[in-house]
């Protein structure tokens, strides 16, 4: 088995409802007090959390390595009711690698990609009952960046635009034209992507000098050329009802996709022996030097799928089978006439 390559990366926002507090006591497993809206965000009754940490870069004050301090703070300075106020990593750690390895992998990742650009890491690694089935980890980090004196600094500024000779420019209203200038590169659309493969590169690297070999890939099947759809992450919640024999909404929707890939291959298999059929009987038109004719594609399909009818008639005793085998045949002949149709007319991809 694959090590499963679940990574997923949001932003926790006011405008959602969402509580930075909340996030963080949530996956550290602890009671910690908003001074926001005055509540306690308790988690303490969990008791999967076997390592959690705030990693802090030099210049933050040593106070934010309490996590009710940090995030309170984080919360005091985000004024407004859409405010983002950090992003949330939820990673899978592979199974084939002990814990202690897992940490240390995880641990290397947060403080190569988050704290060497000056982030706050609060960093919790999950290992569910039954121990090793999901071992996983929860990031969060934040969005500010802290200045020398340890205050948080503003995401981004205004600059006035100007002309050639250095002079502020006025819109039609008469008012100043500015930009909006990032301190950080943080928000920058391609750290998603670049965030995804260095922790493929890194959690292949732990595999290979574990002596492992097993490799993960995190890029889409669509980028890896695979004509195949993908399952949807069930989670901790639906994956424990599954296991205790209770269907659930989205693992029924596994299944469904699960059946769909395997008839697809099937359907690609016999696609594929047609080809290599008609290859062959193109070769022995040409080795015979017949008057090469236009070739009806589904007469040529038909005349298979009766050979493979008429095999089943002498050499196949049972009637139920005989007829169970030309249903499904009947079905595949279908499925690959709507499949060329498809082709013919530009709905397929393949």
């Amino acid at each position: 088995m694959m090590p499963c390559p679940h990574f997923d990366m949001t932003i926790v926002s006011r405008g959602k409802g969402q509580s930075a507090v909340d996030k963080s006591a949530y996956q550290a497993r602890e009671k910690i007090y908003s001074e926001r809206d005055h509540r306690t965000k308790n988690y303490a009754c969990k008791e999967d959390c076997v390592h959690k940490e705030v990693m802090l870069p030099p210049n933050a004050p040593p106070e934010y390595s309490d996590r009710g301090a940090l995030w309170n703070s984080v919360e005091a300075a985000e004024p407004n009711w859409n405010s983002q106020l950090c992003r949330r990593f939820f990673i899978t750690l592979p199974r084939e690698l002990p814990m202690e390895e897992n940490i240390a992998l995880i641990r290397e990742y947060c403080e190569n990609e988050f704290l060497a650009k000056g982030m706050i890491v609060d960093l919790c690694v999950h290992d569910p009952d039954p121990p090793n089935h999901n071992p996983h980890a929860h990031v969060l980090t934040t969005m500010r960046a802290i200045d020398e004196h340890g205050q948080w600094m503003p995401k981004c500024r205004k600059e006035y635009k100007l002309d050639d000779d250095g002079n502020r420019i006025r819109d039609g209203n008469g008012k100043w034209q500015t930009y909006k200038v990032f301190t950080t590169d943080w928000d920058k659309r391609s750290n998603g992507e670049m965030w995804r493969d260095d922790w493929e590169k890194i959690q292949n690297l732990y595999l290979e000098q574990a002596g492992r070999s097993e490799r993960v890939c995190l890029k889409s099947y669509e980028r890896q050329g695979i004509d195949q759809i993908p399952t949807v992450h069930m989670g901790p919640e639906a994956t424990a009802m599954e296991r205790k024999g209770i269907r659930t909404d989205v693992g029924d929707l596994n299944r469904e996709i699960q059946e769909a890939n395997r008839q697809m291959s099937a359907l690609k298999r016999i696609i594929n022996k047609i080809i290599s059929w008609l290859s062959e009987v193109k070769t022995a038109i040409r080795e015979v030097d017949l008057e090469p004719k236009e070739v009806n594609l589904v007469a040529l399909i038909s005349m298979k799928f009766q050979e493979r009818s008429n095999e089943r008639i002498w050499n196949w005793e049972n009637g139920g089978a005989r007829h169970n085998a030309a249903v499904k045949d009947l079905q595949h002949f279908v499925n690959i006439f709507q499949y060329m149709t498809d082709i013919k007319s530009g709905r397929s991809k393949t």
